[in-house]
């Protein structure tokens, strides 16, 4: 073949098919086990050296919460509805599990426990917290001796621990929380479950408890008042008595007094007006006293009580707890980001945005609820000053009619009316203290948490098959990277669409053990580039029966019974980069010819040598090389035959030159080229590489055949192809590709020929 071929059209071997990537997985089949294989063994030994931990779980339930805070249930005005039920049942869930994820009560439990003198808590060393730690601040030392609570180093380290082995969640679709922990003590897992339960209900009880009493005292207070003015009445109802001599006429259906003046009836409605806006303005000023303490929580806490049962108050109750429970969400959070990822996390300016909008709009929303129970205080006082003027009304028309009359029945009813409010309100409050009692949580222990009898983690048949699936992905990523940055030569077909036509030969590759001495002399023809230059074999005398020999014989018979015109004599063997295995291919090349009976002529044409080689003759003379034929016309030229291989003479190298190019181009190299093909049948030249000098370019021009040998897994395709390129540009002869040292268990080896090897051939 000339200079150039026709490119046959054939499906680009980078075409994404199924059979293609297949065929990357058996080619890369090592990448795939090794991979595999590796990560199988190190979760493996994970499972053998990792300590076990032991998960204890807990179920607890969230009733509905009391409505009535101080049971005052004669107020309740209207009633939430479903969706106000299923939205308080979804607001208790996410506050209870804010709660328990909280720190004050894994610093609770902590402390409770003593948990961080358990093993879990003991400080690790870490590469990456060490790391980490050379660019953080390290921030001031905690005080020696100092408690938990005062040691914000410890603090943060503990309630990090606490937060990564605690998991709460709730159960959708009811108002159960399962609450789950890991710890490698199992007792000491139930143990934190059911004390951290504990401290939900103590932590609810608490709340609960100092808004109920908040409230109490400021009632306790307005009833002292009460008291004392009931006490005076009463006193001066029985002076007036005495004094005025008024008598009742019995009660009529609605149990009041029948005096004689209807004077005194309209003030006995006056009275009883001014009764009820009393008794509302006590209320709206127990509850505008509690909100204006601006306590979050104790104003939740106030949701269902008295008049904050109206649709409005609920609302902005409603809307409260929604925002705290926001407010808490994301405060956990930004304390979970700061503590992983540092405070210079990009995210965190965004969260840290968020929850100082979230605080504005808590302190916004207790706020309005403030201004709301303010103008609902004074709207009361507003109306009980109306009501007081009527009264007074009344009261100066019943004196005018009759003043020790009038002043008797309105001193009673006053009496009667401030003792049955004192009454009231004082039982009530009693009830307050005892209904609170009983209601002080919502929380039902469901599943308690229970020592666990075997460990959660490590799971080996888990991690196992999870090792091999990832193994697998992994390996199959590697697989596909290595076949695309990879540009040595692993598809023959590539190889001949790339030269465009077929390729000469494909040579099986050696074993390192078949390397032994070349020609039985030393040092002659290693590969070019390595600083000691190594030997190559003769296998088709070693191992005449081998794949390798058999390959070469098929590339022998190509050459003789080809049919270009002249038969090709001169045959230059070469390749594109060092290391390709060129002088293997040649030498045990000439061999086969000469074996055929043919007079061959072996030249070592790489003049580059770092040290002058020469063949000793059993005489104890020497054979000159190629350098001295060409520097000295008057050098004769003498061969060297080559033991076992017939008529097959060799002529070395000789010493090294500073002008090998000049040499080689020279007339005396043509007229002695010229001179050995008219005296052997084939003259078989090993040159160096061509990308690395130009030798092989000059005696390519006299040569009939170019054998550009190529290493499977080695020679990339750039290269392959420019010096492919070189020869047939600058060459009038045929250039033909021999494909060295391919695995005859590869893939593509078995592609190419249709089968996946043979026991035929038997290295010995």
């Amino acid at each position: 073949m000339r200079a150039s071929n026709t490119v046959k059209s054939a499906q680009s071997s980078s075409d994404l098919t199924i059979g293609a990537i297949l065929a990357v997985f058996r080619q890369r089949r090592r990448i795939l086990v090794a991979t595999t294989a590796s990560l199988f063994v190190v979760v493996a030994l994970y499972c053998v050296l990792a300590t076990p931990h032991y998960k204890s779980t807990a179920v607890i339930e969230v009733q509905r919460s009391s409505e009535d805070l101080l049971g005052l249930d004669s107020l309740m005005t209207s009633s939430p509805g479903e969706m106000g039920d299923a939205l308080n049942a979804s607001l208790d869930l996410q506050t209870e599990v804010e709660i328990l994820q909280s720190d004050t009560l894994a610093l609770k439990v902590i402390n409770d426990l003593d948990l961080e003198k358990t093993k879990d808590f003991k400080p690790h060393w870490s590469p990456v917290g060490a790391v980490l730690g050379i660019f953080s601040p390290k921030g001031i030392a905690d005080p020696s001796g100092s408690s938990l609570e005062d040691s914000p180093r410890r603090r943060s380290y503990v309630t990090k621990v606490f937060s990564s082995h605690l998991k709460v969640k709730t159960v959708a679709g009811t108002r159960l929380i399962q609450i789950d922990y890991i710890d490698s003590d199992p007792k000491i897992a139930a143990a934190v479950v059911n004390d951290l339960i504990h401290a939900l209900v103590d932590y609810g009880f608490n709340t609960r408890n100092a808004a109920t009493n908040q409230t109490s005292e400021w009632l306790g207070g307005q009833m002292a008042d009460l008291k004392r003015q009931a006490h005076d009445l009463q006193a001066r109802v029985v002076a007036l008595q005495r004094y005025a001599g008024v008598y009742s006429m019995g009660e009529d259906a609605q149990g009041r007094d029948q005096l004689y003046s209807s004077t005194l009836d309209q003030l006995q409605q006056a009275t009883n007006a001014l009764t009820t806006a009393t008794s509302n303005r006590i209320m709206k000023g127990a509850l505008y006293e509690t909100i204006r303490n601006g306590d979050p929580d104790m104003i939740s806490g106030l949701a269902g009580a008295g008049p904050a049962n109206s649709t409005s108050a609920q609302s902005a109750f409603a809307l409260l707890q929604n925002l705290r429970t926001q407010q808490a969400t994301a405060a956990a959070q930004l304390a979970q980001d700061t503590s992983k990822f540092g405070a210079d996390y990009p995210k965190l300016a965004d969260e840290r945005s968020n929850l100082a909008s979230l605080d504005k709009s808590v302190d916004a929303e207790i706020r309005r609820i403030g201004e709301r129970a303010k103008n609902d205080y004074e709207a009361a006082r507003g109306a009980e000053d109306k009501q007081l003027a009527v009264y007074n009304e009344r009261k100066e028309q019943a004196e005018k009619s009759n003043d020790r009359a009038i002043e008797y029945g309105i001193a009673k009813q006053e009496a009667d009316n401030s003792r049955a409010l004192y009454e009231d309100l004082s039982k009530r409050l009693r009830e307050a203290g005892v209904i609170e009692g009983l209601r002080s949580s919502n929380i039902s222990v469901v599943s308690p948490a229970r020592v666990s009898a075997k460990p959660s983690s490590p799971n080996p048949p888990l991690y196992l098959a999870a090792a091999i699936f990832l193994g697998l992905f992994l390996g199959a990523c590697g697989a596909l990277y290595s076949d695309l940055t990879d540009d040595t030569i692993q598809s023959f077909g590539g190889v001949e669409e790339s030269i465009g036509h077929r390729l000469s030969a494909v040579l099986p590759s050696l074993d390192s053990s078949d390397r032994r001495s070349f020609f039985g002399l030393p040092a002659l023809a290693g590969f070019a580039g390595r600083s000691t230059r190594t030997t190559s074999p003769l296998v088709v005398l070693e191992q005449p029966m081998s794949a390798f020999a058999e390959a070469l014989r098929r590339l022998r018979m190509s050459i003789l019974s080809s049919r270009a015109m002249p038969a090709p004599k001169l045959i230059l063997v070469t390749s594109s980069v060092p290391g390709e295995g060129k002088t293997t291919v040649a030498g045990n090349l000439a061999a086969l010819l000469a074996q055929a009976g043919k007079r061959v002529l072996f030249v070592d044409g790489d003049l580059r040598q770092n040290e002058q080689t020469r063949f000793t003759d059993p005489s104890g003379g020497s054979v000159p090389g190629l350098s001295q034929l060409l520097s000295n016309p008057n050098q004769t030229l003498q061969t060297n035959e080559v033991p076992g291989c017939g008529k097959m003479q060799m002529i070395p190298a000789g010493a090294a030159t500073q002008f090998p190019t000049e040499l080689l181009s020279s007339d005396r190299c043509r007229e002695l080229l010229s001179q050995w093909k008219d005296s052997f049948d084939y003259v078989v030249v090993d040159s160096p590489s061509i990308l690395d000098v130009t030798d092989p370019l000059i005696l390519a021009q006299w040569a009939d055949m170019t054998l550009l040998v190529a290493r499977y897994e080695f020679t990339t395709k750039k290269s392959l192809d420019r010096a492919y390129h070189l020869l047939a540009s600058g060459s009038d002869g045929d250039v033909h590709v021999v494909l060295n040292g391919v695995d005859r268990g590869s893939v593509s080896y078995a592609d190419y020929f249709g089968y996946a090897g043979s026991t035929y051939y038997k290295t010995t």
